[in-house]
């Protein structure tokens, strides 16, 4: 028996040790792509030189910067769904208030997506190609709004994305129109991975007035997922709980068995009291032989012998 225990200890200490590397190597792998997207990020002498006539408040994006960064942003890894969340979510009032602040920095936002407009060199939508990015791959132009909000604080939080990638099926499920533009009633909710860019300034089309609009190069945009959490989060937990459990089952069982017995004395004690004065009749001959030679030692009554040898008397002479 103390060997089976020993060799349960040793297996316990075994799998709580295993959860907790593999934990280990699960959050040491995701912050390594999150290495990556910030090392990727880095901007050399040239790209800064490239990036210096960036400005907020133009009203366009056609100039070197945009593709520069388009390009870079397009060779960053993508991200589990937990990863994401790790990056900075900026609220869209606070980006609007102070855009130098998250200028280039890797975040993520949820949205939702109304239009998506194609755009290559061929259908003549943007004049030149970001570097490393194959010539035959588009660049999309996707406008979208804040999501999780009000309808009311939603139209006011209007953004632009640009993006070499798209969610698989999206274009399925849109309105296509003249010109490789899609237009999406409902707006499909998303949550992309990007860098803010820049704002600018456009014709809001619905107000017939100009407005400024954030804009952000994104590399990864996917549905809204529950992030499922790797197995070693719940090893350790299970391995505690599954431990308790066992050892509940045996303090039970025990205590069964001790209650048993227990039950079993105490009937065994109620039966002792209750036929306590209780002799069997064979344990009771020598009290009956006592009480008929003590009835034997009491004096004889003489009247009542007298009478009684009378009436024997009489009932001879009839006879």
């Amino acid at each position: 028996m103390g060997k089976n225990r020993k060799t349960r200890i040793r297996l316990s200490v075994v799998l709580l040790v295993a959860a907790f590397v593999g934990s280990w190597a699960f959050g040491a792998a995701g912050d390594s792509q999150l290495n990556n997207v910030h090392a990727g990020l880095k901007l050399t002498d040239i790209e800064r030189q490239s990036l210096s006539g960036v400005s907020d408040g133009s009203d366009n994006r056609e100039e070197l910067g945009f593709y520069v960064m388009m390009g870079k942003v397009a060779q960053l890894p993508k991200l589990a769904a937990a990863d994401m969340k790790k990056l900075e979510a900026p609220g869209y009032k606070n980006l609007m208030r102070d855009p130098s602040r998250f200028r280039y920095i890797p975040l993520h936002m949820p949205v939702r997506i109304y239009t998506v407009s194609k755009m290559t060199v061929k259908n003549r939508k943007i004049t030149a190609h970001p570097r490393d990015l194959p010539i035959e791959k588009p660049i999309w132009e996707i406008h979208c709004q804040t999501a999780g909000v009000n309808p009311e604080q939603q139209r006011s939080e209007s953004m632009i994305l640009y993006s070499s990638v798209i969610p698989d099926g999206l274009l399925q499920r849109g309105k296509k129109r003249d010109g490789d533009v899609w237009d999406f009633d409902k707006g499909p909710e998303f949550v992309f991975a990007g860098v803010f860019y820049k704002v600018v300034n456009q014709k809001d089309k619905a107000a017939n007035a100009p407005r400024d609009y954030p804009v952000f190069l994104a590399w990864q945009i996917e549905k809204p997922a529950v992030v499922v959490k790797h197995w070693s989060v719940y090893a350790i937990p299970g391995i505690l709980i599954t431990m308790g459990l066992l050892t509940g089952l045996v303090l039970f069982i025990k205590l069964r068995g001790k209650i048993k017995r227990s039950k079993a004395e105490s009937q065994q004690g109620t039966i002792g009291k209750k036929f306590k004065n209780y002799k069997p009749l064979r344990d009771s001959d020598d009290d009956m032989n006592d009480r008929y030679d003590a009835d034997d030692d009491k004096p004889v009554d003489l009247e009542l012998t007298r009478a009684a040898e009378e009436y024997r008397k009489q009932h001879e002479a009839k006879e």
